[in-house]
């Protein structure tokens, strides 16, 4: 996997493999992204829930992103993930990590920064429910901007609402079996 823009262009990144392996968000996905917000990630601060290996952070960092926080539960792809960001020689400053289930980490967050988050990217493990328990549970907190922009990415055969909590999807982005949803708080 390599970062596909900005300042770490072309820079390969670790991945686990054997037992660890993971659907890493494609390539065409992460240029998708950074395409659409190219103009606002500058000096924004952003959060990566379900992280993984930190492949759609790692970009907004390559992008200018002021501040990245990563969401993470498992202890493996957290290491890799602190490997990619020291071997791409990433200021300590600029990321922080939290090592914990993504609902403990939602409610945690409040207390953790002081900031607010321009985007949050959601990409759980494909046909479960995070999505929907994501969005709930940050309903419940004020941690990102009035005009946030929220990014989900989930299987096209999963069925995910048009209105969860404060947020409602705005449009919505096929790339092969991903679907990108954009959300808005209403």
């Amino acid at each position: 996997m390599k970062v596909i823009s900005g300042k770490y262009k072309n820079r390969n990144l670790i991945v686990p493999k054997g037992k660890y392996r993971l659907r890493m968000t494609t390539g065409l996905v992460k240029e998708a992204i950074i395409d659409m917000f190219r103009n606002f990630i500058e000096d924004c601060r952003m959060l990566d829930i379900f992280a993984g290996v930190g492949g759609v952070g790692i970009e907004f960092l390559s992008n200018n992103a002021k501040e990245v926080i990563f969401i993470e539960s498992s202890h493996h792809n957290v290491e890799i993930l602190r490997q990619n960001l020291e071997k791409l020689h990433i200021e300590k400053e600029r990321y922080y990590i939290l090592n914990k289930d993504f609902k403990l980490s939602i409610k945690l967050l409040p207390d953790i920064i002081d900031k607010k988050f321009d985007f949050i990217f959601i990409d759980p493990p494909y046909f479960t429910d995070y999505i929907k328990k994501s969005l709930e549970l940050l309903s419940e907190i004020e941690i990102y901007t009035d005009d946030v922009v929220v990014i989900t990415e989930h299987h096209c055969k999963e069925k995910i609402e048009d209105r969860i909590g404060k947020f409602e999807k705005y449009q919505t982005r096929k790339y092969g079996t991903s679907i990108l949803d954009l959300w808005k708080l209403i």
